[in-house]
């Protein structure tokens, strides 16, 4: 069978390159493709194989999101219909659901995202089967119309698609300009263009590396930006105070080196807890199944003010015990948890058995 798969994020990336790879040994015709986007295409133009790129990321104009979003459906509209794919797989894309929806091709939507709301109601009336973590329940899926028996969980986080597949070393700090001699706290800066994201508070980012700087000057505060604007407007904000890589960094081998993780997203604090790093969740978007997940097993913190934020991170640099019990309970929780892969595969057998019968 040839399969259409749709990769928009970084996070997605590293989820689905397992996936081709195992479509391939099994002699899938796989057909990948992605939009133009700094990190996601940073990461899959190092992948081994080929991926075409079909328009851009929208930016933070909902009028820009929809010119974008438009044009690539149209691409992948003049694009798809080559391939004859049997199958469409993508996280909740919503022009991948829509073309494939257009030319009655089956879709499989991977999700952990109750949350992205405008995404999600694009997305989800449209697909055949959705597959999810286990922590997230079935009537968070509700609301978008996906029925129960339509959903198929996996008992995992899915950063344990690659965290289970590599042996991760250390990455060199000296390489992005920081001192080995001090400690390194890790930011990874929130989505601002995210739809999800657009209403909130704009300067909540800017406060935390505030907070940070003033606090922790000793240390390499480090920051992941997702944006070329993002970039520019932190290194004019705060100069030689905080370490600001351009190319696309290696983040678990980042996590690796990290003494503590403050994360205004999702996927890097998961990464970050389940490699026992002492993380803080400072996402503001609202309360996430996976993130409650790993408070209730101890593996992060959550700040939803500046205040508590400093607190948790003079409590967690403080506490080698503290760091050491993290690293164990968390290899516990990693090990138990099965590969989403594995799940992912059984589902997309039953459309491949359907399309040969």
């Amino acid at each position: 069978m040839e399969i259409w798969i749709d990769v928009n994020t970084p996070k997605q990336a590293l989820f689905l390159t397992p996936l081709v790879e195992e479509l391939d040994k099994r002699g899938h015709g796989t057909h990948v493709t992605s939009r133009h986007y700094r990190e996601a295409e940073g990461l899959l133009r190092k992948s081994p194989f080929e991926v075409t790129f079909v328009g851009k990321h929208g930016g933070a104009s909902l009028l820009d999101k929809l010119i974008a979003s438009n044009e690539r459906i149209r691409g992948l509209a003049d694009l798809v219909p080559e391939w004859s794919p049997g199958l469409a797989v993508h996280f909740a894309s919503p022009e991948c659901a829509r073309v494939a929806f257009g030319l009655k091709i089956p879709q499989v939507c991977i999700s952990d995202c109750p949350h992205t709301v405008s995404v999600d109601r694009l997305t989800l009336p449209l697909v055949d089967r959705l597959v999810t973590p286990r922590v997230i329940p079935y009537e968070a899926w509700k609301t978008y119309g996906v029925q129960r028996k339509a959903i198929t969980r996996y008992d995992a986080l899915d950063p344990a698609v690659w965290l289970k597949r590599r042996n991760i070393e250390k990455l060199n700090i000296e390489e992005l300009g920081a001192d080995p001699n001090r400690r390194t706290i890790t930011v990874r800066y929130e989505e601002s263009y995210a739809s999800y994201l657009l209403d909130k508070d704009a300067s909540w980012g800017i406060d935390i590396l505030d907070a940070l700087t003033s606090n922790f000057g000793e240390y390499n505060i480090l920051v992941l930006g997702r944006y070329e604007e993002q970039l520019s407007h932190l290194a004019e904000k705060f100069g030689s105070k905080i370490i600001l890589p351009k190319e696309t960094v290696d983040g678990a081998a980042l996590l690796k080196a990290t003494d503590l993780f403050v994360g205004m997203g999702g996927t890097m604090t998961v990464e970050a807890a389940l490699l026992g790093i002492p993380s803080i969740s400072a996402y503001q978007g609202g309360p996430l199944y996976y993130i409650s997940y790993l408070v209730k097993q101890g593996l992060t913190y959550e700040a939803h003010s500046v205040n508590r934020l400093v607190e948790s991170a003079k409590e967690l640099l403080a506490s080698e015990t503290k760091r050491k019990l993290l690293a164990e309970r968390s290899r516990i929780i990693l090990d138990k948890m099965e590969d989403p892969i594995e799940k992912i595969m059984t589902v997309l057998q039953q459309f491949w058995k359907t399309w040969k019968a």
